[in-house]
Protein backbone atom coordinates (compact mmCIF):
# COMPACT_ATOMS: atom_id res chain seq x y z
CA UNK A 1 0.00 0.00 0.00
CA UNK A 2 3.02 2.35 0.82
CA UNK A 3 4.07 1.87 -2.62
CA UNK A 4 1.08 2.83 -4.17
CA UNK A 5 1.41 5.94 -2.50
CA UNK A 6 4.70 6.67 -3.27
CA UNK A 7 4.17 6.02 -7.05
CA UNK A 8 1.34 8.16 -7.01
CA UNK A 9 3.09 10.75 -5.09
CA UNK A 10 6.66 10.90 -7.80
CA UNK A 11 3.78 10.59 -10.31
CA UNK A 12 2.13 14.06 -9.61
CA UNK A 13 5.64 15.61 -8.61
CA UNK A 14 6.62 14.66 -12.29
CA UNK A 15 3.42 15.86 -14.02
CA UNK A 16 3.50 19.33 -11.82
CA UNK A 17 7.02 19.81 -13.42
CA UNK A 18 6.81 18.20 -17.04
CA UNK A 19 4.12 20.23 -17.92
CA UNK A 20 5.63 23.38 -20.45
CA UNK A 21 5.80 26.80 -19.49
CA UNK A 22 4.87 28.41 -22.90
CA UNK A 23 2.01 30.48 -20.90
CA UNK A 24 4.52 31.81 -18.93
CA UNK A 25 6.46 35.31 -20.41
CA UNK A 26 9.02 36.74 -19.11
CA UNK A 27 9.49 40.51 -19.03
CA UNK A 28 12.66 41.94 -19.95
CA UNK A 29 13.71 45.62 -20.10
CA UNK A 30 15.02 46.63 -23.31
CA UNK A 31 17.50 49.66 -22.91
CA UNK A 32 18.45 50.98 -27.01
CA UNK A 33 20.30 53.48 -28.87
CA UNK A 34 19.65 54.12 -32.71
CA UNK A 35 21.77 55.42 -35.02
CA UNK A 36 21.95 56.38 -39.04
CA UNK A 37 23.98 53.09 -40.06
CA UNK A 38 26.03 55.30 -42.31
CA UNK A 39 27.52 58.45 -40.27
CA UNK A 40 26.32 56.89 -36.68
CA UNK A 41 24.95 60.01 -35.80
CA UNK A 42 21.93 59.49 -33.66
CA UNK A 43 17.94 59.43 -34.58
CA UNK A 44 16.30 61.56 -32.51
CA UNK A 45 12.60 60.46 -32.11
CA UNK A 46 12.79 57.05 -33.87
CA UNK A 47 9.58 55.03 -32.95
CA UNK A 48 9.75 52.04 -31.64
CA UNK A 49 6.67 49.59 -31.19
CA UNK A 50 5.61 46.68 -29.44
CA UNK A 51 3.86 44.52 -32.23
CA UNK A 52 2.10 42.27 -30.07
CA UNK A 53 0.85 44.55 -27.51
CA UNK A 54 0.66 47.55 -30.07
CA UNK A 55 2.14 50.08 -27.87
CA UNK A 56 4.62 52.44 -29.04
CA UNK A 57 7.16 54.53 -27.84
CA UNK A 58 9.21 57.46 -29.00
CA UNK A 59 13.15 57.55 -28.89
CA UNK A 60 14.43 60.95 -26.99
CA UNK A 61 16.49 63.33 -28.96
CA UNK A 62 19.26 61.60 -28.52
CA UNK A 63 18.27 58.12 -30.00
CA UNK A 64 17.56 56.76 -26.77
CA UNK A 65 14.96 54.64 -25.64
CA UNK A 66 13.68 52.09 -22.92
CA UNK A 67 10.66 49.72 -22.81
CA UNK A 68 9.36 46.72 -21.20
CA UNK A 69 8.31 43.75 -23.12
CA UNK A 70 7.89 39.86 -22.80
CA UNK A 71 10.71 38.48 -24.43
CA UNK A 72 9.00 36.59 -27.06
CA UNK A 73 7.29 40.09 -28.46
CA UNK A 74 8.88 41.23 -31.39
CA UNK A 75 9.77 45.05 -31.55
CA UNK A 76 9.52 46.75 -34.80
CA UNK A 77 12.18 50.17 -34.78
CA UNK A 78 10.58 52.87 -37.86
CA UNK A 79 12.43 56.19 -38.97
CA UNK A 80 11.22 58.09 -41.84
CA UNK A 81 13.60 57.52 -44.37
CA UNK A 82 14.88 54.43 -43.08
CA UNK A 83 14.68 50.78 -43.47
CA UNK A 84 12.49 49.03 -40.43
CA UNK A 85 13.95 46.73 -38.40
CA UNK A 86 13.01 44.47 -36.14
CA UNK A 87 14.66 42.20 -32.81
CA UNK A 88 13.16 39.66 -30.72
CA UNK A 89 14.84 38.34 -27.92
CA UNK A 90 13.60 34.96 -27.75
CA UNK A 91 16.35 32.86 -28.90
CA UNK A 92 18.66 34.98 -26.50
CA UNK A 93 20.33 34.15 -23.52
CA UNK A 94 18.11 34.76 -20.05
CA UNK A 95 18.93 38.17 -19.12
CA UNK A 96 16.70 40.87 -17.20
CA UNK A 97 17.86 43.95 -19.41
CA UNK A 98 18.98 44.06 -23.24
CA UNK A 99 21.25 46.61 -24.34
CA UNK A 100 20.88 47.10 -28.18
CA UNK A 101 22.43 49.56 -30.71
CA UNK A 102 20.43 49.65 -34.07
CA UNK A 103 21.91 50.83 -37.02
CA UNK A 104 19.51 52.03 -39.78
CA UNK A 105 20.04 52.13 -42.77
CA UNK A 106 18.76 54.66 -45.57
CA UNK A 107 16.17 53.74 -48.18
CA UNK A 108 17.14 54.24 -51.42
CA UNK A 109 14.87 54.55 -54.17
CA UNK A 110 15.55 54.57 -58.01
CA UNK A 111 13.17 56.94 -60.19
CA UNK A 112 12.74 57.08 -63.74
CA UNK A 113 14.35 59.13 -66.20
CA UNK A 114 12.51 62.16 -66.59
CA UNK A 115 13.07 64.50 -69.37
CA UNK A 116 12.20 68.34 -69.15
CA UNK A 117 11.37 70.47 -72.57
CA UNK A 118 11.62 74.24 -72.57
CA UNK A 119 8.29 76.53 -73.00
CA UNK A 120 7.63 76.28 -76.89
CA UNK A 121 5.27 78.27 -78.86
CA UNK A 122 2.55 76.69 -80.88
CA UNK A 123 4.04 76.68 -84.34
CA UNK A 124 7.26 75.32 -83.03
CA UNK A 125 4.99 72.27 -81.64
CA UNK A 126 3.24 72.08 -85.04
CA UNK A 127 6.24 72.25 -86.94
CA UNK A 128 7.58 69.51 -84.92
CA UNK A 129 4.55 67.25 -85.08
CA UNK A 130 4.69 67.90 -88.89
CA UNK A 131 8.16 66.22 -88.96
CA UNK A 132 6.67 62.87 -87.03
CA UNK A 133 6.45 59.67 -89.13
CA UNK A 134 2.57 58.39 -89.57
CA UNK A 135 1.25 61.58 -88.53
CA UNK A 136 -2.17 61.96 -89.11
CA UNK A 137 -3.82 65.51 -88.20
CA UNK A 138 -7.27 63.93 -87.54
CA UNK A 139 -5.85 61.83 -85.13
CA UNK A 140 -5.62 65.56 -83.01
CA UNK A 141 -8.55 66.66 -84.14
CA UNK A 142 -11.95 65.93 -81.78
CA UNK A 143 -15.14 66.90 -83.76
CA UNK A 144 -13.48 69.03 -86.72
CA UNK A 145 -11.83 71.28 -83.19
CA UNK A 146 -8.21 71.39 -83.24
CA UNK A 147 -7.45 70.36 -79.75
CA UNK A 148 -4.14 71.87 -79.27
CA UNK A 149 -5.64 75.10 -79.67
CA UNK A 150 -9.00 73.87 -77.74
CA UNK A 151 -9.59 75.75 -74.15
CA UNK A 152 -10.99 72.30 -72.96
Amino acid sequence: MNHIYLFLLLFSFLTLFSYPQENVSEKILIKGSISDAGSFMELPYTMVVNKQSSIGIFADMNGKFTLTANKTDTIIISARGYSTKKICFNDSGSKAVYEVEIMMQKLSVTLKEVEIFSHRKIEEIESDISKMKEFRKNDHMVSGLNAVQSPL
